[in-house]
């Protein structure tokens, strides 16, 4: 328990001091310019970005609370999809906000 919990603890840390690890960095000009020429293409960047926000949310936050909580596996991805979209979606209306604040 206290090896898991030490592996858990490096494993944070090294995401925190990695830099684009603390936001995903991503705002809405870049999805425009990269993935808006289409709408096909606006939503495979919307799709992508958020796999892959869900894949980093099951390894730092999923993977520790399945192997040290109680949750079962099924509740955990469960909760990480739900956390995914939710956050998601207050990312993209805060930079919205934060577009029409400027």
């Amino acid at each position: 328990m206290r090896r898991s919990l030490a592996g858990v603890f490096l494993v944070g840390l090294g995401f925190l001091a990695w830099t684009t690890a603390r936001a995903d960095g991503v705002d809405l000009s870049f999805v425009m310019r990269v993935g808006g020429r289409t709408w096909l293409g606006f939503g495979a960047m919307v799709v992508s970005l958020m796999v892959a926000n869900y894949l980093l949310n099951l390894l730092v936050i999923g993977i520790p609370a399945i192997k040290l909580g109680t949750v079962g596996r099924r509740g955990v991805l469960v909760g990480l999809v739900l956390l995914t979209i939710l956050g998601q979606a207050a990312d993209r209306l805060g930079a919205i906000l934060a577009l029409s604040a400027t």
